[in-house]
Formats: structure tokens, sequence, C-alpha cells
């Protein structure tokens, strides 16, 4: 992991299922999810995990890239759905700005600011080739407020 040595002391490294943290309710103020929301073959329950270890008026920063750019498709076999093999063997999902929206939905966020951000890059040995562009839609999220609905069966009175 690249990081200045005086900061590497400070961080504790846990490999874990991002649907399944060992994280406790509420245990961060802020998450990062970078190049890692277009590798879930199965997003939705990864933001709820999120959502949960997220602190209250925390803050959740992902970013969802679509299929524009140079590098969706490219050394890729297509499984259908925007979604895609890498090399036979990293998955890849593609997301829309209608998917993007219920997903983050689905799972209890509000997009507090949506950026879509444009770069060149160099080839990476072993991995591209050749310099490529990359687009992505960077989000800067907070927990939708809880929805305060009766339990089944409940009595609803309303005051006038």
């Amino acid at each position: 992991m690249k990081m200045p040595s005086d900061i590497k002391r400070r961080v504790r490294l846990e490999h874990c299922d991002l649907a399944r943290t060992p994280f406790a309710d509420a245990s961060f103020d802020f998450i990062l999810l970078c190049d890692t929301v277009e590798t879930l073959p199965d997003a939705g329950p990864v933001f709820r995990e999120m959502r949960r270890i997220l602190a209250p008026g925390g803050a959740l920063v992902c970013n969802i890239p679509g299929l524009e750019g140079d590098v969706a498709g490219i050394e890729m076999t297509e499984l259908g759905e925007e979604k895609y093999l890498y090399r036979g063997r990293y998955f890849f999902k593609f997301f829309n700005d209608a998917e993007v929206s219920k997903l983050l939905s689905a799972t209890g966020w509000q997009a507090a600011r949506r950026e879509t951000m444009t770069w060149m890059e160099s080839a990476h040995p072993g991995f591209r080739t050749a310099a490529h562009q990359h687009c992505s839609r960077v989000y800067l999220l907070t927990a939708m407020p809880e929805q305060t609905t009766p339990a089944s069966g409940a009595e609803v009175a309303f005051c006038q």
C-alpha cells in the first residue's frame, strides 16, 4: 500500500467482505470507495453495509464509471447488461445514471454532490498497453433520513 510511513503506522488494514464488515454500527465518519463499485457483481449489499457503518452526519465518496471513456469494453468479454470480464477474470459493471439513482435510492443514500470527471492515464504495465481516457461520476453521498413509518398493523392518529 502506497502511503507516507507516518500515516501508514496509524492505519489498520482489514481484509473483509465489503457486504459484511467486522465493524460496529456508526464506526466511521468518512468512507471512500475508490475504483470499487464497478468491480462488485452486486453493489446493493455493499452500499447497505457502508450505510450501517457510517456515523450519523458522515459521508461516503465514491466513483462510479459509465460506458464513456476508453476503458469500457477494451480487452473485455461482454456478459450482458453492461457487465464485463476484463481478461477473463476481473469483473466490471458500468452504470448509467438511471441505474445509479435506483441503486442509491434502494440502499438509503442521497447524492449531496455529483461531478463527472475525465482524465487521461498513461499505459499500465501488465494491464493497459496504451494511454487511455477514464470517465467516472464522482459522488458525495449522505444517508437518507430514516423514514418514520408505523409498524405493520399499528394505528396511526392524525391531529388537526
